[in-house]
């Protein structure tokens, strides 16, 4: 079972349309938004990508099915 928060940036990520940098999460806590990343990225929703230039979030093929509600 999925939190609310953690719906919310499956949601987010799918309207994108692509992935995410960590300035486009900026609404969610620093702290919330680094456990919401690595419980998804655990569960095989996202990929996150840490870089020089920052954190990058992206949905998996699973990501999405779960995102459109089909998992």
């Amino acid at each position: 079972m999925l939190t609310v928060e953690e719906v919310r940036l499956l949601a987010r990520l799918r309207t994108a349309c692509g992935p995410l940098h960590e300035g486009q999460l900026a609404d969610f806590p620093v702290t919330v938004r680094d456990r919401l990343l690595a419980d998804l990225e655990w569960r095989g929703l996202i990929v996150v990508l840490h870089s020089a230039g920052g954190t990058i979030a992206m949905l998996t093929p699973r990501g999405w099915e779960r995102a459109a509600g089909r998992a």
